[in-house]
């Protein structure tokens, strides 16, 4: 990256897009989320981004994950259930006004999914002394990536790129 970026009018921002769809035989996703991100600094490191040109790189930014689920999740309805018979009870209840029922549902609107459910399972963890009701722990939230799993024997994801690049130009190596 350069050290003083030129002004706007001479950048450009540009956005690659890879979907890949893995058929796993034995890895894990997050073994693959690994590859991805070694092969975008990879191309990084080696100019690859650039190519023959004379433009530079000004800000680069890697962002490999998994897709979001598919929605509605699994257990979907419960949750939206337990969801809704909680918000019920509070406006039944008085514990939320009237006037304050529109700025929730926009903040709850726009709040992440996962985010949304553990917000409203700690709220009802506190409201409930017994835990009736509570929304079980497994219900639509990803589970977070499985650190990634080394081979031995194997060549890493830079190792084969820079074979290929060399095998293009100089031929096999």
């Amino acid at each position: 990256m350069i050290d003083n970026p030129p002004a706007a009018s001479d950048a450009a921002q540009v956005r690659l897009t890879l979907d890949v769809t893995y058929l796993l035989n034995g890895a894990t996703p997050a073994a693959m989320i690994a590859c991805l991100r070694e092969l975008g600094r990879f191309a990084f490191d080696n100019g690859l981004l650039t190519g023959e040109t004379a433009a530079e790189v000004a800000d680069c930014a890697i962002d490999v994950s998994l897709p979001p689920p598919a929605w509605p999740a699994p257990g979907f309805h419960a949750v939206e259930s337990a969801i809704a018979a909680f918000l019920r009870q509070g406006i039944e209840d008085g514990q939320l006004a009237a006037e304050d029922i529109p700025t929730r549902l926009a903040r709850y609107g726009l709040t992440d999914p996962g985010a949304f459910v553990a917000e409203m399972r700690e709220r009802m963890d506190l409201a409930r002394d017994d835990g009736s009701g509570e929304i079980p722990e497994s219900v639509g939230l990803p589970a977070p990536p499985a650190p990634r799993e080394e081979r031995p024997g194997t060549r890493s994801l830079e190792d084969r790129a820079l074979a290929i690049l060399l095998a293009r130009q100089h031929g096999p190596t």
